[in-house]
């Protein structure tokens, strides 16, 4: 009698409950460093204003996760220029880059350190330099795995005011202050 094929669910089960986090020990226990697909990652903001939704999008984002065997000693930085984000309309992205005074302070860039593991995610504490400031903010990231890539997606509020921005107006109407940042990272994963 031949044995009953394995269900597809069961054997993405059997990976994430054993291979998976078998093969994250032993690349942890190594130290190593994975760096974003570039052609794949993104970084997007959202930004709501009562007339409408403000969304723009770099896909020239730079990322290192840098895993050591401790977790808590691991480093993870993400970067992108400011010029690089597109929201599809040209003077809305001229005059974005003016308020975020882009010449001046040309990257918005995060530093992550400790990566503590959570309920099945990541738990990310570290700083955000944005408009030639430092402030601390934590968020988590679900990653999820296949085809030999991780994709590692999260969300954090940035206020504007914080970074002392001045909000956005259209029509003399201010947009909120919570630009909401967005990430999706993906990278090679053997």
């Amino acid at each position: 009698m031949k044995p009953s094929p394995i269900h597809p669910a069961k054997t993405q089960f059997l990976r994430r409950a054993f291979v998976i986090p078998l093969f994250l020990a032993f690349a942890l226990a190594a130290g190593k460093e994975y760096s974003a697909l570039p052609e794949v990652s993104t970084l997007t903001y959202s930004l709501k204003h009562p007339m409408h939704l403000i969304r723009g999008q770099s896909e020239k984002v730079s990322c290192t996760v840098n895993l050591a065997e401790d977790t808590t000693a691991s480093l993870i930085t993400c970067s992108s220029r400011v010029a690089d984000f597109n929201s599809g309309n040209e003077n809305r992205d001229s005059h974005m880059l003016e308020v975020v005074d882009g010449l001046r302070y040309p990257e918005v860039k995060f530093t992550g350190h400790p990566v503590k593991q959570v309920n099945g995610g990541w738990l990310i504490d570290g700083d955000l330099s944005f408009h030639g400031l430092i402030h601390p903010i934590s968020f988590r990231v679900n990653p999820t795995y296949s085809e030999g890539t991780v994709r590692i997606q999260g969300e954090f509020p940035v206020s504007l005011t914080a970074y002392q921005i001045k909000r956005p107006s259209l029509l003399l109407v201010k947009t909120e202050d919570t630009v909401h940042i967005a990430l999706d990272i993906r990278a090679p994963f053997p």
